[in-house]
């Protein structure tokens, strides 16, 4: 189950401007981060716990994000049994009820903005959730993260030499490259060089056409007669939606009107989406194109 922005207002009680301060801040979180703290609310539940604390939101941690749970942490088994020791039980806490997040859980969601700044990352991830997690000095989760020599600095190293050896880009980069991608990729296509859109598209990039037909690689498609139609006198384009996904990949989806293909005297709409990646040098590149007739 995925949590929105509107399921985190259900999740989390508060008074009308603190609970709109709360939902921009999960605008920046990933859609993994979301469920973090879905899953935390739905633990503090289980426990019969009043308010949603730190030890919740690490067994949110480690219930989404499994990979960097067995990379930092080892067994989650271990650590769910010594917070089962350590945590009293209350009765459970229905779904329907709205718990609240923790003093410290806040300072939590405060102290992951910070990491994920420091990092140069534009959205809040699990890994920067683990990393104020590690900071709440003298919580309970802190201590049991403590006696496994879990330590902050360590971990911030591990996940920075982690993303480099990856090649994962800085996600504030990838943005300040990626997102003009679209207006600069449009551009070549007005002035229908083909030199230009050759060189946004990565050597191993699929298109799909208007047909369905799949072509992979740049060598088995003419793309100045595939793009042709696109850079007619009268027609009209607009980027409807733009998507970051991981590691600073972007999708665009852009619609174009008064599209004339060869062959065809009828105008037609079509729909054009595309998947930029992030390459070395922070440059990006399309990995994907599709073009899918919109029925008018």
């Amino acid at each position: 189950m995925n949590l929105s922005t509107k399921a985190a207002d259900r999740v989390i009680a508060r008074p009308r401007r603190e609970t709109l301060n709360y939902l921009r801040m999960f605008e920046r979180y990933t859609e993994m981060a979301r469920r973090v703290i879905f899953f935390a609310r739905h633990e503090a539940g289980h426990y019969g716990s009043l308010v949603i604390d730190t030890e919740h939101l690490l067994l949110g941690l480690l219930r989404v994000d499994k990979h960097l749970a067995a990379r930092l942490l080892g067994a989650a088994e271990q650590i769910r049994a010594e917070i089962d020791k350590g945590t009293p039980r209350g009765e459970r806490v229905p779904p329907s009820v709205t718990i609240p997040l923790s003093e410290r859980v806040k300072q939590i969601l405060g102290f992951a903005a910070e990491e994920a700044g420091r990092l140069g990352h534009r959205r809040v991830g699990t890994e920067h959730l683990f990393l104020g997690v590690l900071r709440s000095e003298g919580s309970f989760t802190a201590q049991i993260l403590a006696t496994r020599g879990v330590k902050l600095e360590a971990v911030r190293r591990q996940l920075q030499a982690g993303a480099r050896a990856s090649g994962v880009e800085v996600e504030a980069r990838a943005d300040a490259v990626s997102q003009p991608a679209v207006e600069r990729f449009l551009a070549a296509l007005e002035h229908s060089s083909t030199a230009a859109i050759s060189s946004f598209f990565a050597e191993d990039a699929q298109i799909v056409d208007c047909q369905g037909r799949l072509w992979q690689g740049l060598d088995e498609i003419d793309l100045e007669a595939f793009f042709a139609p696109y850079a007619g006198r009268n027609v009209r384009h607009t980027v409807a939606t733009r998507s970051w996904g991981q590691a600073g990949s972007l999708v665009a989806n852009i619609v174009w009107e008064n599209v004339v293909i060869s062959g065809e005297s009828k105008r037609a709409k079509h729909r054009m989406i595309i998947l930029f990646v992030p390459k070395p040098e922070f440059r990006s590149a399309i990995f994907f194109l599709q073009v899918t007739p919109v029925a008018v």
